[in-house]
């Protein structure tokens, strides 16, 4: 009868000890006879086990068509389609099985107030990719709640589990690094509290934007009446915030909650200033506007610095609202 034949190997190219099962199939028009087949199968006939060198051989078999999969502990499952003739020494070559962990996810919500089931979202870091926004590709999105854990088999590396409620505060990330089998992780996203004003000359701010962020995470919410914001934050990190005027004024700050004590209500306060800075752009040989020029701007502020624009209008004039009176700012014009 026929054979196939071949190698199993992982990633690196070293054996397997994978074990090889097939299955007759029948081909289109015709008709297996299962009564011999089925005598053979409690015999385990339809099943080898590679070799410690990852070598596996099948047993002379009736030509045809058979569906193989080849399975290893802690191994991606590999299947193949292969089609035997008679007398057929079929070389399947060196099957690679990549290495695969099995991580099962707990959650403890004792400390989240909305109810489940929440959204659980694992990423996986693509090393190959050197842009951040790229790096990081989503393998897995399903629900968890804190009765039932859940089994996600990943590729070893570096994740990020996100564990959120999209319609409320709840957004919670770890990263944790898998190896090849069995791993479990208990996620236990516990609240931080920040609070603060945000003003304007003095003035309370009604509907500012507030946001807050740090890696994946962005968590908003809007000042009231009296300029007040309140937000709940659930992982220890540093953040950048920026709070929005309705009329367009920004303002960036930083707040560092990597230590930050539980139950503790940390505050932020958003002053979006009331400067205006504003000039001309012109040629030096006939004080004519310059077509396409630009204005940049750079905010100098506790060692650091941001960044905006401003662009001239057709008589060359420009203007940038909503800087702080105490920034220190330089200007760049180019054309």
């Amino acid at each position: 009868g026929a054979r196939f034949f071949g190698r199993v190997v992982g990633e690196d190219e070293l054996p397997v000890p994978a074990v090889v099962s097939f299955e007759a199939e029948a081909i289109a028009g015709s008709e297996i006879d299962t009564t011999c087949l089925a005598a053979l199968a409690e015999l385990d006939f339809f099943e080898v086990h590679a070799s410690n060198t990852g070598d596996f051989e099948s047993p002379p078999l009736p030509s045809g068509r058979y569906a193989l999969t080849i399975e290893a502990p802690d191994h991606a499952r590999v299947e193949r389609l292969l089609l035997l003739g008679k007398q057929d020494r079929h070389d399947l070559e060196a099957i690679v099985l990549a290495a695969m962990a099995r991580l099962e996810v707990a959650l403890d919500a004792s400390e989240i107030e909305e109810v489940p089931p929440f959204e659980l979202i694992v990423k996986e870091e693509r090393t190959e990719e050197l842009k951040q926004r790229d790096r990081w590709r989503q393998v897995f999105d399903g629900e968890i709640s804190p009765d039932e854990p859940v089994a996600v088999d990943l590729r070893p590396g570096r994740h990020r589990l996100i564990v959120r409620k999209p319609e409320g505060s709840l957004h919670y990330m770890k990263q944790l690094d898998l190896h090849a089998g069995w791993q479990s992780e208990s996620l236990r996203p516990e609240p931080l509290f920040v609070e603060g004003k945000v003003t304007s000359r003095q003035v309370p701010v009604e509907g500012a934007e507030v946001m807050f962020m740090s890696k994946e995470v962005r968590s908003p919410s809007t000042s009231d009446v009296n300029g007040r914001y309140e937000i709940t934050l659930w992982m220890p990190a540093h953040y950048g915030a920026i709070a929005e005027a309705p009329d367009g004024g920004k303002r960036f700050e930083t707040l560092d909650l990597s230590e930050a004590e539980r139950g503790h209500v940390y505050e932020l306060d958003f002053d979006l200033g009331g400067a205006t800075i504003s000039g001309r752009v012109e040629a030096v040989e006939d004080g004519e506007p310059l077509a396409g020029a630009g204005v940049g701007l750079q905010r100098e502020w506790a060692a650091r610095s941001t960044q905006y624009g401003a662009k001239p209008a057709a008589d060359g004039s420009w203007s940038r609202d909503g800087v702080a009176e105490a920034d220190q700012v330089t200007v760049m014009v180019f054309a």
